[in-house]
């Protein structure tokens, strides 16, 4: 009995052979890639619910306010992390000018640690707890416990409609990859795998498809 050859379609591969060859891992995590507008919806989620804090009310809220402050529109500032890269975020105005971000104070532009903390957060698999303790850990002073709750609950609602969000019925290849983040258990902080999952479209477009932290027996590719 003859072995079985495998079929080759030469128009595939070179497709595929031409989407590999333009594998550039600075299209997810570099200066214009997707992690960066992520990261940015994270930010100004946050800002949004610290000036809802201060202010006393949701935003677009049609119930009675118990303030006279209101909501003032937004400006733009640019923040760099140690790597260099620009992100442009959406800081919010109150109409008494009182409204001073903790997140981000002003006169400060350097933005460290958030990197970890941002993947994590969008990982499945992330206690609401855990999410705290990185919201508390991305404050360089002690914010109050209300404001922490806040927060949580704007960005768990931000991280659910990421996670639950549509995708295309077909991708003609997906990358497996793991990276580690700096990650609090029981107290310590460790080193945690992050497993990512990246597809290609088919327009040949890359699409961060899912994050999973945690420990993941059986899978077999490499972490860095």
């Amino acid at each position: 009995m003859k072995n079985k050859s495998k079929v080759s379609n030469p128009t595939i591969e070179k497709v595929v052979s031409e989407i590999l060859s333009q594998s550039d891992p600075s299209e997810i995590f570099g200066k214009e890639g997707i992690f960066q507008e992520i990261k940015k919806q994270i930010v100004n989620k946050i800002l949004e619910k610290e000036m809802e804090s201060h202010i006393g009310y949701e935003k677009h809220s049609k119930n009675e306010k118990d303030s006279d402050n209101r909501h003032n529109g937004n400006y733009e500032k640019t923040l760099i992390d140690p790597e260099g890269r620009k992100l442009k975020v959406e800081v919010p105005r109150d109409r008494d000018g009182e409204f001073e971000p903790q997140l981000i104070p002003k006169g400060v532009r350097k933005f460290e640690g958030f990197d970890d903390k941002v993947i994590s957060l969008y990982a499945r698999g992330m206690t609401i707890r855990e999410i705290q303790w990185h919201l508390e850990e991305l404050y360089a002073t002690k914010v109050s416990s209300e404001l922490i709750s806040k927060v949580t609950d704007g960005i768990l609602e931000e991280v659910t409609a990421w996670q639950n969000r549509a995708l295309d019925n077909v991708y003609p290849i997906m990358y497996l990859d793991c990276i580690h983040v700096k990650a609090r258990d029981n107290h310590v902080i460790i080193n945690k795998a992050v497993y990512i999952a990246i597809g290609v479209n088919m327009e040949g477009k890359k699409e961060l498809l899912g994050i999973w932290i945690g420990k993941m027996k059986g899978l077999n590719f490499g972490c860095r």
